[in-house]
């Protein structure tokens, strides 16, 4: 478990529609702010060089900061790029926020497990689960999101491709987890960051 995430970040694809998979899941999970003329995604500093080498690669009119509150990217094609990957569209000025946990952006399997891929690196936990005594009783996997629909798609991605996680809130936060040590490696076979 211990180079976990760099061994997902090193699997997944830069090319095609997986990479806009892995845009799609970063940027809709880590938002922090968004409007017509710029987009700060807060997600966590080990992302950073693979993210915006794909930005760069598919978008590269797009101008890339790194400042405190994260990665804020401006330019023309930003709603263009936002539209593409099924985060967002302006309607009449309007910002609409899409699904982009949808049949279109994820129709082929690689798209599925590199969107979940994506997510889990930004929000995603394994930990030793104790009982009251401080026994081990074997990994567990957690996802917290704060935003409920996210949560909502992301728990009927993984159910979709045979993964059970339960659902709780916590806080302003909903958790996706399983304290099932058999659901986590079914988890991480899935994605590809484990042998069967």
């Amino acid at each position: 478990m211990q180079n976990l995430h760099s061994d997902i970040l090193n699997s997944i694809s830069t090319n095609g529609c997986c990479s806009n998979a892995f845009l799609s899941a970063v940027i809709s999970v880590c938002m922090e702010e968004l409007d017509e003329h710029k987009l700060v995604i807060g997600c966590p500093i080990f992302l950073y060089d693979k993210f915006c080498s794909t930005l760069k690669n598919f978008y590269p009119d797009l101008s890339i900061r790194f400042g405190r509150g994260g990665i804020a990217i401006q330019g023309q094609n930003l709603i263009q790029m936002l539209s593409e990957l099924d985060i967002a569209y302006f309607n009449n000025g309007k910002l609409e926020f899409s699904n982009p946990c949808n049949e279109t952006m994820l129709a082929s399997e690689c798209c599925r497990v590199t969107y979940l891929k994506g997510v889990f690196l930004c929000v995603g936990k394994t930990y030793y689960n104790n009982d009251t005594s401080g026994k081990t009783q074997g990994y567990s996997v957690e996802f917290v999101f704060k935003d409920y629909q996210l949560a909502d798609d992301v728990k009927a991605l993984t159910k979709f491709l045979g993964i059970n996680l339960k659902s709780v809130k916590r806080g302003n936060n909903v958790v996706l987890y399983s304290k099932d040590s058999s659901v986590l490696v079914e988890f991480l076979v899935r994605i590809g960051a484990m042998d069967e």
